[in-house]
């Protein structure tokens, strides 16, 4: 009896080993919304596809691209930068800056989200959205933000880029 008594025991004590074991620790910190758009956002050279701007299709934007950069922290700054169309110089006029630091103006939800480029006089909001996987949306309306290459014209009103990856 003392046997079975022990044997029993042992089972036992090695049974809640194993259970203990297998218990995980607490899951990690699931990330914000803005830390999984950030990480979106850098995860690729974004081309661009289409421009629309305040008089309809605008092609003189063809070979430019868009690069997002940041390690995420609340209530962060990041920066984008961005190549020249083809040719290597920017349009003229242009609603567009070459680079410009950024932050999101408040908690986002896939697949649209706004950011604040605080580069732009005044600071600019633009909506961002995930069209599909492949395809970024940015919509911004220019409002007497007057830069180009010399910061000498404006360009005003509804302006779309689609980007690809």
């Amino acid at each position: 009896m003392k046997h079975l008594s022990r044997i029993l025991s042992l089972l036992i004590l090695v049974s809640a080993g194993l259970f203990l074991a297998n218990c995980k620790g607490n899951d990690p910190k699931p990330k914000s919304e803005e830390e999984t758009q950030l990480n979106k956002l850098k995860a690729n050279v974004w081309k661009i596809s289409t421009v629309d701007g305040p008089n309809g299709n605008v092609t003189t934007f063809a070979g430019m691209t868009v690069t997002f950069s940041g390690v995420y922290k609340q209530d962060g700054v990041y920066s984008y930068t961005s190549t020249p169309p083809t040719g290597s110089t920017w349009p003229s006029p242009n609603p567009w800056k070459a680079s410009s630091p950024w932050k999101f103006t408040s908690a986002s939800s896939a697949p649209t989200f706004t950011i604040l480029a605080t580069d732009y006089e005044p600071d600019l909001p633009m909506t961002l959205t995930f069209v599909d996987s492949g395809t970024l949306q940015i919509k911004f309306k220019s409002e007497g933000q007057t830069f180009t290459n010399g910061r000498t014209n404006s360009v005003n009103g509804e302006w779309t880029f689609v980007f690809k990856k």
